[in-house]
């Protein structure tokens, strides 16, 4: 070093500073093909770290998937119980989709260690059937027999071939035997279980916080040691509860969640916040008129049906009441949906005049959700404009609006959104068998060329079959006109820029949105490759 210092002094003052000069070049140079080799072969990894809070409107009431339809139920779920096909190795048909046998992986536990056997899965599917439980799964298993083979097999035997059973075991999630076998049906909700579960997913209940008035502020999760599948790599995951949708909001803005869905777009449009990423996530769901033929005489005129879909200006619908964020929809087939005609009203007019009714009044039943109560003045004012008039709106709360209107059948005209579980089952909804309830045939549609596609399609695994069988019928009902199709939403995720992970092609549920759970990161490392 004393060597090198002596050189430098014995050069010119110029000469000294070209060396100092090409000296500083040169480290640069090597700093910065060190650093290029450095991005170039290497790549950042997520790891096992940090924490995620998610924000939730409402509260938590049973922590049972196949108890509870209450969102925040659902949520919590899906992190703490697993479903079927995560922990089976094989599942086979026989020829005529009659009866299937799932096989189980060896050595399953639930968190507390209990060994997790055919026998959960056949006592699950058994209280999902009990009329004493109320399971929202119920319809889904109504008439499958569930029978224990061996601890690590189950059969299922459907009353009928039912190509789209695969599906239907890929949401059934298990619960315990050795907790809830004990319990009478009837008092499962009862069970201090439904707020401190035993389960079998990526997650356990590490404790929970709620006000002295009994509001739960918020669940912590941690990984379960005992799941089957890959650790997630979040470490703790909580769930925060707020009353309404500005509280979330708010505490979004203050950094106090860090994630939150919506599953109505506002009519404003997706909200935007600092460092937030909006995922616009595809759902199969569909808001319809339905139109009871059997409660309005003039609803039997099929140009009167038309003239009710043909005025509706969907467009402005999913501008003025959803900002934007929605799709058109004239075909109960989602999957192959076209755009509608541009709006014309004249299209209508005509339509109208064609039709022999001499009553044109009609009552549009709509539930108390301020973005649809919107879209009913909207739809309300474009059948106005062409002279259908006059159109009553009525409300109820959702809960009540299920049990006494949707159940019940009692309305001339129905506003309301439909979920298909599986996008290319149309049966539950047009199959004249399904016309009174439980079944979702709202329309009350009878159509016995309908009903034989749908039934065949049912019994088919060949998609191109399917697909032409789906063509036929979608282009069949709408042809008759039993109701007004009108748009599909999707799900809007909005989170911290720092999360990473999510992969959401489509949900089926708001729930769904943790199906890949395991995947999400906060954290990250760069490693050489």
């Amino acid at each position: 070093m004393n060597r090198l210092f002596h050189m430098l002094h014995a050069l010119y003052p110029r000469e000294r500073t070209l060396a100092i000069a090409a000296t500083a070049v040169f480290l640069l140079a090597g700093v910065a093909r060190t650093a290029l080799a450095i991005q170039t072969h290497s790549a950042w990894i997520p790891v096992a770290a940090g924490s995620y809070r998610e924000g939730v409107v409402g509260q938590p009431i049973a922590l049972n998937p196949i108890l509870s339809a209450n969102p925040a139920d659902q949520d919590l779920s899906m992190l703490i119980y697993s479903r079927l096909t995560d922990f089976t190795t094989t599942i086979e048909a026989d020829a005529e989709s009659h009866t299937y046998t799932v096989k189980l992986a060896e050595d399953l536990t639930w968190e507390d260690g209990a060994p997790l056997t055919s026998d959960d899965v056949a006592f699950t599917v058994k209280m999902i059937q009990d009329p004493d439980v109320h399971s929202p799964l119920a319809a889904s298993w109504r008439g499958v027999v569930a029978e224990r083979v061996s601890e690590l097999q189950v059969t299922f035997t459907l009353p009928s071939p039912f190509s789209f059973f695969h599906e239907t075991l890929a949401r059934l999630p298990v619960i315990p035997s050795h907790i809830f076998g004990t319990i009478p049906p009837a008092n499962l909700y009862l069970s201090s279980y439904n707020l401190e579960p035993v389960g079998s997913g990526p997650y356990r209940v590490a404790g929970y916080d709620k006000r002295r008035d009994g509001f739960i502020t918020e669940y912590h999760l941690i990984p379960n040691e005992r799941h089957r599948g890959a650790p997630p790599f979040i470490q703790d995951f909580y769930f925060r509860f707020f009353p309404d949708g500005n509280a979330l909001q708010d505490a979004f803005r203050l950094r106090r969640v860090d994630g939150f869905g919506l599953s109505l777009p506002p009519s404003s449009g997706a909200p935007t916040f600092a460092a937030s990423v909006t995922e616009r996530i595809p759902m199969p769901r569909s808001y319809t008129i339905f139109m009871n033929q059997t409660a309005k005489p003039s609803l039997k005129d099929r140009n009167f049906r038309r003239a009710l879909s043909e005025s509706i200006d969907r467009d402005r619908i999913i501008r003025d009441a959803f900002g934007d964020e929605g799709t058109p929809t004239a075909s109960p087939w989602l999957a192959g949906n076209e755009a509608p005609p541009p709006y014309d009203p004249a299209v209508a007019r005509e339509a109208l005049a064609a039709a022999k009714v001499d009553d044109k009044g009609l009552t549009l039943a709509v539930p108390q959700i301020p973005a649809l109560q919107k879209t009913a003045e909207l739809i309300k004012n474009d059948w106005n404009a062409v002279g259908i008039a006059p159109v009553n709106i009525v409300t109820a709360p959702p809960n009540d609006f299920a049990d006494t209107v949707v159940r019940g059948r009692n309305y001339e005209l129905l506003l309301f959104g439909n979920t298909l579980e599986n996008p290319d089952d149309l049966f539950p909804f047009w199959h004249s068998a399904e016309r009174l309830a439980p079944g979702l045939n709202l329309s009350l549609y009878q159509n016995a060329e309908v009903d034989r596609l749908l039934e065949m399609n049912r019994q088919t695994g060949d998609a191109e079959k399917r697909a032409k069988n789906l063509e036929r019928i979608a282009a069949q009902i709408s042809e008759d006109h039993p109701a007004a199709f009108l748009f599909s939403l999707p799900y809007l995720y909005i989170h911290r820029d720092t999360l990473e992970g999510l992969k959401l092609p489509m949900i089926v549920t708001p729930a769904d949105r943790f199906q890949n759970i395991a995947e999400w990161n906060v954290a990250r490392v760069r490693v050489l490759q």
